[in-house]
C-alpha cells in the first residue's frame, strides 16, 4: 500500500496514557522525559483496514545532575539557611521598632488626649451654638450639618445631606442664593453675606442671615462653610421700624406735596384751555403741549414719591444713578423743608451707580434731611453731596464689602451733637425731638447695612453735623443700542391686551408710530384667539395685569406655552403681589401706568433685549 494510505498510532510507556493518533505523520515529539527506562511502540493500518501488530523499542534516559536526590537535599538546606537569616534580620528589625514605639507611646498618649479634649470641646460648641453651621460642596450640596442646624431646622441630618441648598430655599430666594454661591466659589476665603428663607415643619417660613466662605482648597475643611442665623424676629422688628418711620414722614410730606400738586394742576388746566383755544383757531402751539406734559410728569413724580412713603411696598433693587435720584428728590425736599431751609446739591463728576431699591435711597435722603431740619430750628442750609471713593480703607467696618464706594453726604449748619448723643443716634426709639419716633436714623442705618454699606458721622456742638452714607458702587447699566428715532420697533409684532379701550388704543397708536405691527384684544381669551389665528411670529405680549375673567398673568402663562414670546406687564397698581413679574416662561418686564410714548417703547426694547427674549425671535422666519 502507498505510505500516504497508512494511518499511524504511537505511545510511550510512562508518558502517554494510551495510543496517540499521528494520522499520516511520521513524527512523534516529546519535550520532557522522566529519567528511567521507556518503551516506544508504533502500529499502523490501512485507512479502511485493521490495526497491524505493534513494533517497539526500549531505551533508557539517565537522570541529570540536578535531578539527583543529593542535589535536592543541598538546595533544601541552602533555602532553609536563607530563611533563617531573613527571620533573624526581621526579628531584630521589629525588636527595634517595638523599642522605638515604647519610647514614643507616652508622647502619643499625650497628643491623643489633647486631640480628644479639643474634639470634645468643639463638639460641645457646635451642639450649643446659636447659629446653624453646615458645609457645601462645589455644586452647592450639603455635605455636613452641625447638631445646632438639626435643632434649628427641626430636621435630621439624613434629610439634609446631599440636598442642594437652593432647592431648600423659598422659590423667590433661589436666584439670589445661586448668585451668592457663585460669588463665594469665585472668591476663595472671602466672606460673602446672603439671606434666604427656609420652610420649617410646624413653623412655616423663617428668614436666615448667612455668611459663606470658600474653603474648598483646604484639605481639613474641603468645602464651603456657612454660618446661618435665624433673623425672622429681627426682620419683623425692622419692618415695623420702617412702617412707623413712614407714618412719621408722611405727615410732613403731605402738606408740601399737596401744595405743589395743586400748582401743577393749575398749570395743566390753564395750558389745556390755551391749547383748546389754539386748536379752535387751527394754530396749534407746541409750547402749550410741552407745558402740559412737563406738569403731568411732575405730578406723576410727586404722586409716586407720596405712595412710596405711605404704603407697604416690596423693594425692587436695581442699578440706579445716585446723582439723578438726589437731583429728582430736591423738589419734594424743598416742599418738605419750607422757606427757612436752603438746599444745595453737589453731584459727583463720576456719577456713581448703586444697586439698591430707589424708594429706599429716597427714604435715606428724606430721613437724613428731616433730621437735619430738626437740628436747625432757626433755619439754615442742608447740603447734599455725592462723591466716589476707593474702598481700600473700608476693611475696619464689619458690614462693609471690598471695592469702591459711592458716598451720599447730608450736611447741615445746625446745633451739632455731643459725643454721648452721637453714640446713640442709630439706636431704635432714641430721639431728641419731642414728637419724634426715634426710628428715622435707625431705618437709615438698617438700609445702609442691608446694602453692605455703612455710615460715618461728623458732628461738633455748634458747628453742624454731616452724615456720610457709604454704599458699594455697582456697574453702570448698559446703554441701549442706538435706534432710529422714528421706527425703533420696526419689524416687531406686539399683541396689546387691555380691557380699557382708551389705554389699549393709545398704546397701539404709540407702537404703530414706532414702526411695530400691533394686534389688539380686549380680554385674555380674545388675545389667545387672536394669537391662534396669527400665523406669523408675535414678538411681545403687552398686557394689563388686572382684567375681568382671565388675568394678565394667566394669559401670559398660557401664551408662552403656545409660542415663543416675550412678556411685558403693565398696571396702575403698585402692590408687590400684583406686580410680581414672573410667568411660566421666567422673569418678565413691568411697566407702571401712566406711561408716556418713550417709556413704553423703551420698556418694550428692554423686554426684547432681556434674558427672557429668545435668540431667534427677531430673525426673519423665511
Amino acid at each position: 500500500a502507498s505510505p500516504d494510505a497508512l494511518v499511524v498510532q504511537y505511545r510511550l510507556s510512562g508518558v502517554d496514557p494510551g495510543w496517540v493518533d499521528a494520522g499520516t505523520s511520521r513524527l512523534a515529539q516529546y519535550t520532557t522525559l522522566p529519567a528511567g527506562s521507556h518503551v516506544f511502540e508504533v502500529r499502523a493500518r490501512h485507512r479502511m483496514g485493521e490495526w497491524g501488530p505493534a513494533a517497539g523499542i526500549t531505551f533508557r534516559r539517565e537522570a541529570s545532575l540536578w535531578e539527583r536526590p543529593l542535589v535536592y537535599l543541598l538546595a533544601a538546606l541552602l533555602l532553609l539557611a536563607v530563611l533563617l537569616s531573613a527571620h533573624r534580620i526581621r526579628l531584630r528589625y521589629w525588636q527595634g521598632e517595638a523599642s522605638r514605639h515604647k519610647r514614643s507611646a507616652a508622647q502619643k498618649e499625650v497628643v491623643l488626649a489633647a486631640v480628644s479634649e479639643r474634639e470634645t470641646r468643639f463638639s460641645a460648641l457646635l451642639e450649643h451654638a446659636s447659629d446653624a453651621i453646615f458645609l457645601l460642596d462645589a455644586e452647592g450640596r450639603i455635605s455636613y450639618v452641625s447638631p445646632s442646624m438639626e435643632r434649628l431646622t427641626s430636621r435630621a441630618s439624613e434629610a439634609l445631606l446631599g440636598r442642594l441648598l437652593v432647592d431648600l430655599t423659598h422659590p423667590d430666594d433661589r436666584a439670589s442664593v445661586a448668585a451668592a454661591l457663585h460669588s463665594i466659589t469665585s472668591r476663595p476665603r472671602s466672606p460673602t453675606p446672603f439671606r434666604y428663607r427656609v420652610e420649617l415643619p410646624d413653623v412655616g417660613w423663617r428668614t436666615f442671615s448667612a455668611i459663606g466662605r470658600n474653603l474648598l482648597d483646604e484639605q481639613v475643611v474641603g468645602g464651603i462653610i456657612v454660618n446661618a442665623r435665624d433673623v425672622t424676629e429681627q426682620e419683623e422688628a425692622e419692618d415695623l421700624f420702617r412702617q412707623a418711620q413712614k407714618v412719621d414722614a408722611i405727615g410732613n410730606l403731605a402738606g408740601g406735596i399737596a401744595h405743589d400738586f395743586n400748582n401743577l394742576l393749575a398749570v395743566i388746566s390753564a395750558n389745556a384751555s390755551m391749547v383748546k383755544d389754539d386748536l379752535a383757531e387751527l394754530d396749534v402751539k407746541v409750547e402749550g403741549l410741552d407745558e402740559i406734559a412737563h406738569a403731568a410728569a411732575g405730578g406723576e413724580r410727586l404722586t409716586r414719591q407720596l405712595l412710596s412713603f405711605s404704603k407697604r411696598q416690596v423693594t425692587n433693587p436695581t442699578v440706579v444713578d445716585l446723582n439723578k435720584i438726589v437731583q429728582e428728590t430736591v423738589p419734594m425736599l424743598r416742599a418738605l423743608l419750607g422757606a427757612s431751609v436752603e438746599i444745595a446739591v453737589e453731584p459727583s463728576p463720576a456719577s456713581p451707580h448703586v444697586y439698591m431699591d430707589r424708594g429706599e435711597v429716597e427714604q435715606v435722603i428724606v430721613n437724613l434731611v428731616v433730621n437735619a431740619q430738626a437740628a436747625m430750628p432757626k433755619g439754615g442750609t442742608v447740603t447734599l453731596t455725592v462723591a466716589h471713593e476707593d474702598g481700600s480703607r473700608r476693611d475696619t467696618h464689619a458690614h462693609a464689602g471690598r471695592g469702591d464706594y459711592a458716598i451720599l453726604s447730608v450736611r447741615d449748619t445746625g446745633t451739632g451733637m455731643d459725643a454721648e448723643t452721637r453714640a446713640r443716634i442709630f439706636d431704635p426709639f432714641f430721639t431728641t425731638k419731642r414728637s419724634g419716633t426715634g426710628l428715622g436714623l435707625a431705618t437709615v442705618a438698617w438700609i445702609a447695612k442691608k446694602a453692605t454699606g455703612f455710615i460715618e458721622v461728623e458732628s461738633t456742638p455748634g458747628e453742624g453735623t454731616a452724615f456720610n452714607v457709604y454704599l458699594p458702587v455697582a456697574g453702570s447699566p448698559l446703554p441701549m443700542a442706538a435706534a432710529k428715532a422714528d421706527l425703533r420697533l420696526a419689524g416687531i409684532t406686539v399683541l396689546a391686551v387691555d380691557d380699557d379701550d382708551t389705554v389699549r388704543k393709545i398704546a397701539g397708536r404709540i407702537l404703530r408710530d414706532a414702526g411695530a405691527e400691533v394686534l389688539e384684544a380686549e380680554s385674555g381669551q380674545s388675545a389667545l384667539d387672536v394669537a391662534a389665528a396669527h400665523d406669523r411670529p408675535i414678538h411681545l405680549l403687552l398686557t394689563d395685569l388686572v382684567m375681568p375673567g382671565m388675568s394678565g398673568r394667566e394669559l401670559a402663562d398660557r401664551l408662552v406655552t403656545m409660542r415663543p414670546v416675550c412678556v411685558l406687564f403693565m398696571s396702575g397698581y403698585t402692590d408687590g403681589e400684583i406686580t410680581r413679574t414672573r410667568t411660566e416662561g421666567g422673569d418678565v418686564g413691568f411697566l407702571a401706568k401712566p406711561f408716556n410714548p418713550d417709556s413704553l417703547v423703551t420698556a418694550i426694547e428692554q423686554a426684547l433685549a432681556g434674558p427672557s427674549a429668545l435668540a431667534g425671535l427677531l430673525q426673519d422666519p423665511g
